[in-house]
């Protein structure tokens, strides 16, 4: 387990998380900021979280339309970034001893090897 302190501007949501994982797993320094990285993105979603309690989710927009309140665009986003830092740890599920690149790194490898064949399936029909 990794004895690394807090980082002081963490909140709420990004200090459980900071405990949660570095209180499971020895991480690397490398590691260990992408994982403040992923905490200081999930206190911001928090805050974002917060600051749509009690908005309509459908405001104006500056021409008078309806339109989605733009803080959700920017929830999503944040969703997304927390997910690839996450994932990018590649922290290890309980069953295993050592994590793995997670289903979106697996296809991306899969998709390489299968244009590499393809590649070299075309190379062969049209060489012949």
């Amino acid at each position: 387990m990794t004895s690394d302190a807090v980082p002081a501007a963490l909140r709420a949501a990004g200090r459980a998380l900071w405990v949660s994982v570095t209180g499971e797993y020895d991480l690397s320094p490398g590691e260990l900021s992408v994982l403040e990285q992923a905490c200081r993105t999930a206190d911001e979603l928090d805050d974002m979280a917060a600051a749509l309690q009690g908005e309509p989710p459908l405001v104006e927009g500056s021409t008078g339309q309806t339109k989605v309140h733009p803080l959700y665009g920017e929830l999503r986003q944040h969703r997304r970034v927390f997910d690839a830092l996450i994932t990018s740890l590649a922290l290890p599920m309980p069953e295993e001893s050592a994590g793995r690149p997670r289903s979106a790194q697996a296809r991306r490898a899969a998709k390489t090897r299968h244009d590499r064949d393809a590649r070299r399936g075309l190379r062969a029909v049209g060489g012949a």
